[in-house]
């Protein structure tokens, strides 16, 4: 990493975003590169696996972000990744244990569309039984090539030992046995929970003009209530008594060990100690 001595943190990381949140509580992050002519739009729900609550190893926050890609109250199955294509993107989303992010890159020119497709994806999704059902079946096969995998039943086995209480021992699919219960109506509750615009945080880059950007956040995102969002309720995972071991045998030809140490968190005061 010898070539970064001597350079800022902006040369390296580059300039500061620029910020604002809207009345309903959205928070706005834009970084201005001139001159790239492109743009990515990306929305950070503050929710995941971790947040499920009553749902919790099913694997909900993951089964509704397929769901947001269906259809939603102004664009049918299908129209907005045909919309996006269109103006010249593409879209993807990913579920982690404590967020779900939605993310269209495209070029400068399909900006407008992708500020619409996201607003759309995330705050007003059409849940339909017929949608559920088609995309049950798309994680139900997920699910079995996850089983068939043995680094992800390893690491699954891993943080069932490691973790007893805390909702991160959970699969992020969700346990299938778990999964085959939500219903059309618990993802729409779960999506009302969780999906309030001051739990997202809206991260848009790109050579637009700064004031084009804030003004477009506001048309295609601030036209959207504040709503309650149900807070977390925090998880304190019981001290170990001592060490723990799991082994894990499959039909493989190598051998693999993992040795895991709880350590304080990114905010705890232990770090500077």
């Amino acid at each position: 990493m010898a070539y970064l001595e001597g350079l800022s943190f902006t040369q390296i990381s580059g300039p500061v975003p620029l910020r604002k949140v809207l009345p309903n509580g959205l928070e706005v992050l834009y970084t201005h590169r001139p001159g790239i002519g492109l743009c990515t739009v990306q929305a950070w729900v503050r929710t995941g696996s971790a947040q499920e609550g009553k749902w919790e190893g099913s694997g909900i926050s993951h089964y509704l972000e397929h769901m947001v890609f269906k259809a939603t109250a102004r664009f049918g199955n299908r129209e907005l990744t045909e919309a996006i294509h269109h103006s010249g993107g593409n879209s993807n989303a990913y579920t982690t244990f404590d967020r779900t992010v939605y993310y269209v890159d495209a070029p400068e020119e399909g900006f407008a569309t992708a500020m619409e497709a996201i607003s759309e994806m995330v705050f007003d999704p059409l849940i339909s039984a017929e949608d559920a059902q088609l995309e049950r079946d798309v994680i139900l096969r997920e699910i079995a090539m996850r089983d068939d995998e043995h680094d992800s039943i390893f690491a699954e086995k891993i943080l069932a030992e490691t973790l007893h209480v805390h909702p991160m021992r959970h699969p992020i699919i969700g346990h299938k046995d778990l999964f085959i219960k939500i219903t059309p109506d618990d993802l729409r509750a779960y999506h009302a929970a969780r999906y309030s615009p001051e739990n997202v945080v809206l991260a848009i880059g790109g050579s637009m003009d700064p004031d084009v950007v804030f003004k477009s956040a506001e048309e295609w995102f601030g036209r959207f209530n504040r709503t309650l969002v149900i807070q977390d309720v925090p998880v304190i995972e019981p001290p170990h008594a001592g060490p723990r071991r799991v082994e894990v045998t499959r039909d493989v030809s190598i051998c693999k060990g993992v040795a895991t140490w709880k350590i304080p968190g990114f905010f705890a005061k232990e770090r500077s100690a």
